[in-house]
């Protein structure tokens, strides 16, 4: 005689299919059957407070993905104390924005090469959710840790709070080691030094008499500028084409052209008579 089943039995089979029924639809229905999705991982070196698991994955404000999970560690040095976050970039989801090429490690090293870079991003000032945002950041240090753990890496940015942060600790750090304090001393003395001097007798009278002195120099300057004004108006006249030295120059030339006539006229003379400075000019 055949056993007869358990009921608990068969509920918990019917049961069972029953969930595998719905999870099957559920999944079918989102499309993950048919979406192959490409995971990532990304070492932040700031805190994750406000990321979640299932916060948005977004390329240049576009959704592309999701976050799967995150660590503490994942085989990374001692001493490197950026957290890992696992990321998977959905590649039906590019394909309706128009993507041509599946995100695949080769390309994202391509995309690194041109800048690609992973940054966490305020998705709500009032929430203070997060989102990692997949950008380029071309100029940019990559560091990647280059481990071959089935999770290809994209690098990582600080966002710009950290990068702030960071150089006020810089700029902080900087004013620690300027002495301050010797500084104030040095220029308190320089003033005290300048105050004394300025209240000597000796510079107190210099600097009273300064401004007649200025005065004076002034004074003296006009008189120097009207007398090479003079002088130069009176070399300008003698310099003139009509001017006293032109005019003497003139007379001097012709001066000189009478003699010359004459001295000509005395040499024809004698060529002609060779014996005149003998027996002297016959008179007519």
């Amino acid at each position: 005689m055949s056993k007869k089943p358990s009921p608990t039995l068969v509920g918990a089979f019917v049961l069972g299919a029953a969930l595998l029924v719905v999870a099957a639809v559920a999944i079918w229905g989102s499309g993950r059957l048919l979406d192959r999705r490409y995971p990532y991982v990304c070492y932040f070196p700031g805190s994750v407070n406000g990321l979640t698991i299932g916060a948005a994955v977004k390329y240049r404000g576009v959704r592309i993905g999701d976050v799967s999970g995150m660590r503490i560690r994942f085989q990374q040095p001692i001493d490197d104390r950026r957290i890992p976050v696992f990321i998977e970039v959905s590649s039906k989801r590019l394909r309706e924005l128009g993507a041509v090429r599946a995100p695949t490690s080769h390309l994202v090293e391509q995309l690194i090469e041109s800048g690609l870079r992973a940054r966490l991003d305020s998705e709500s000032f009032v929430t203070g959710q997060l989102y990692v945002n997949l950008d380029l950041f071309p100029d940019t240090p990559v560091h990647l840790l280059h481990v071959a753990n089935g999770y290809p890496e994209i690098p990582t940015v600080p966002t710009p709070l950290e990068e702030a942060t960071k150089s006020l600790s810089g700029l902080l750090a900087r004013l620690e080691t300027l002495d301050l304090a010797g500084t104030a001393r040095a220029l308190a003395s320089a003033i005290e030094g300048v105050n004394k001097l300025v209240h000597e007798p000796s510079i107190a009278h210099t600097l009273g008499e300064l401004p007649s002195t200025v005065a004076s120099a002034r004074r003296l300057m006009q008189q120097v500028d009207g007398t090479v004004g003079k002088l130069g108006g009176s070399l300008n006249e003698t310099l003139a084409v009509r001017g006293p030295l032109f005019v003497e120059l003139g007379r001097t030339l012709a001066d000189v052209q009478r003699a010359a006539d004459a001295v000509r006229e005395l040499a024809d003379f004698l060529r002609r008579n060779p014996n005149a400075l003998i027996v002297g000019k016959k008179r007519p």
